[in-house]
This record gives structure tokens, sequence and C-alpha cells, in this order.
């Protein structure tokens, strides 16, 4: 048994293409529940196809059903992309066989439509490869074709319809499904929209933050200090902008002595305790700095306060990596920002202040 289920896990990851540079948010819950509105849906179609007495399409409708729960299933597993991709085959085939059994007019061609939408659009899983955007515009041809075959052949009776269904109740299913194809189009337009703004937000993520520490990175504080000097010298800001530089003391003995995993700890750890304070903005500047900047409505006075409170809360820390308590302190340097002073120049005197304390006896302000 376990051996079938390994088989079928590695069956269904041989599905998916991966890309191991891109990394989106699961979009499995959406996809769960369009997968469970298509269930009710050829439930109901099910009892039609029972009234008109179509035989091939109950029998084929009942197939539909169970694999609209086996991709629920496969949505709540992680399988969104093979769920997503055995739902469009189905309403695909779904296509065809409705159109020459019931008639054109019943309106079922009327879903390729909604399928060239559903391809073509970064739906549930963006396009990441190659592969995956042969296999989009394969089956956006394929589906034009099928919508001008069948239309061709309908226009010219070339399809035999054998199973009656009047024309009131054609016009019923036309509008029924024209209605279904408005849903499902807006449904479609609404989440690539959210999917795209999640994708765009987790690349600026990424840009913007320290992998290690979910800090703030060294560009975007650059960045964002550079617009507050703007902001400043236009007198459009007029509170004053304080940043400090923050060193870990004897971070490379701790390094050497413990190991590199407990320098990591030590680096999570300590970003934790600077980013729970208010009132300033914290980046990972390199390696064992940190730079932190005062936000709009905090003076250089409070500032002040703030990072001492901070050089103490650090030096009171009892930290243990596997059990090893690692005593730890560290070093600051605080600079107020002159009018027209440059940003290189403004971190400069941070960078002195911090020498200062380093040559003080570290674990201090300076």
């Amino acid at each position: 048994m376990e051996k079938f289920k390994n088989t079928t896990k590695n069956l269904l990851d041989s599905l998916i293409i991966q890309d191991p540079h891109i990394t989106v948010t699961s979009p499995s819950q959406g996809y769960y529940y369009f997968s469970l509105f298509y269930v009710f849906v050829h439930t109901a179609l099910e009892v039609f196809y029972i009234a008109v007495g179509c035989t091939p399409l109950v029998i084929i409708n009942v197939f539909s059903i169970v694999l609209y729960i086996c991709t629920c299933h496969l949505c709540k597993i992680g399988y969104e992309l093979v769920a997503y991709r055995m739902g469009m085959i189905e309403i695909y085939l779904h296509i065809v066989l409705a159109t020459v059994f019931l008639g054109y007019s019943c309106g079922f061609i009327l879903w390729c439509f909604g399928m060239l939408l559903g391809t073509v659009t970064p739906y549930y899983t963006p396009m990441k490869t190659i592969i995956d955007r042969a296999i989009m515009y394969l089956f956006v041809i394929l589906i034009m074709v099928t919508f001008f075959v069948l239309t061709i052949l309908d226009y010219n009776e070339i399809i035999y319809t054998r199973y009656y269904v009047s024309e009131n109740i054609a016009k019923i299913l036309f509008a029924i499904n024209s209605l279904l194809i408005f849903i499902e189009i807006i449904v479609h337009v609404y989440n690539s929209s959210l999917r795209t703004n999640q994708y765009s937000y987790d690349v600026k993520m990424i840009a913007n933050t320290d992998y290690l520490t979910k800090l703030y990175n060294r560009q975007y504080m650059q960045r964002y200090t550079n617009d507050r000097i703007t902001c400043f010298n236009k007198s459009k800001d007029t509170t004053d902008i304080s940043i400090a530089i923050m060193d870990i003391d004897y971070f490379k003995t701790i390094n050497d002595t413990y190991g590199h995993l407990a320098g990591d700890y030590i680096l999570i750890e300590l970003s934790k305790i600077l980013s729970s304070q208010k009132h300033i903005r914290v980046s990972r500047w390199g390696g064992e700095e940190f730079l932190l900047i005062s936000s709009r409505e905090t003076d250089n006075e409070t500032f002040c306060n703030i990072i001492e409170g901070l050089c103490k809360t650090i030096a009171n820390q009892n930290l243990k990596y596997n059990g090893t308590p690692i005593k730890v302190t560290a070093s600051f340097g605080v600079a107020k920002y002159q009018p027209n002073e440059s940003l290189e120049n403004f971190i400069k005197s941070a960078d002195i202040k911090l020498y200062e304390a380093k040559q003080n006896g570290r674990n201090q302000v300076c």
C-alpha cells in the first residue's frame, strides 16, 4: 500500500513543471471551490440528461462528477495544477460531446470562450517554463479549431443530432450556458488579477527583504532613507531624521566558537527584538550590522532613548543555542541628519560614531 502511495505521488509530481527560482502562493483553496461548483453543475446536468434520455451523456457525465470530486481532493493535498489540467480536458470533451449529441443551439459551444480565457491567463499557476507555454499555445489552437469546425459543421447541417431537444428547452439551455460562461469569465479575470497582485507583492518582498532575518535589506533602506532626505530638504518633512548603525560585538568569535548556525540564530533573535520596537524602521545592513532609522513622527531625543533601551535589552538577553548560553552585546553609532547633507556622509557620520563605541569598550551607544 505504501509503495502504491509513493508511486502515485511520484506520478503526480511528474505532471507538475517545477521551477525552483519562482515561488508563488499556492491557490489550492480557490480551485477547490471551483471544482466543488462544477460537481453541482454536472449533478444538475445529470438530471437533465436523464430527462431527455441521452444515455451516452448520462454515462459520460457520471465520470465528470467523479473527476471533479477527485480534483477537489487533489487541491486539498496541493496538486492544484494537475486538478486544473484535468478540469480543462473534461470541459473540452464535454463541449464536443454535448454539441454532437444535443445540438449546436443548446449553447455548450460557448464554453470555448471560457476555456480560452482560462488557458491564456495566469489563472491558478503562472506559465513558468517553455513546456508550460507550449501546452498553453497548443490548447488554444485546439480550442479555436474545435470551435470553428463545429460551427461550420452545424452551418452545413452535417452534425447529426440523435437526441431531440425542443426549441424552447434549447433556448433555456443556451441562456443558462451563457450565464455560466459570463460568471466563469468574471471569476477568471478576478482571480487572475488577484494572482498577478500576489505575484507582484512576492517579487517586491524578495527584492526588499533579507532572506535570513526577514528584515528590510540594504538596497531598500538606501532608497527609503534617500527619499526621507529628499522630502526633508524640500521642507515636506520637518521632523528630525536620525539613524543608528548597530554592530554585534565579537560576532566573528561567536561564529568561530559555536558555529555559523549559532551565528544565524543570533542574527534572527536580535532581528526579532529590533523589529518589535515601534517608531523605528530596521534593515540588515550587511553581515552582523543593522541600520535603524527613526519614523517620521520620532524626534532625535526620542530616537536616542529607543536606541539606549535596545542596547540594554540586547545585553540582558539570555540566548541559548542548543542548550548552550551565548552572551551577546551590541554597539550603536547614532547620527542626526543635517540639512543638505548627502546620504553617504549621513551614513558615514553614524559609522564614525559606531567606531567610537567600539573603541570605548563596546556594548554602548555613541
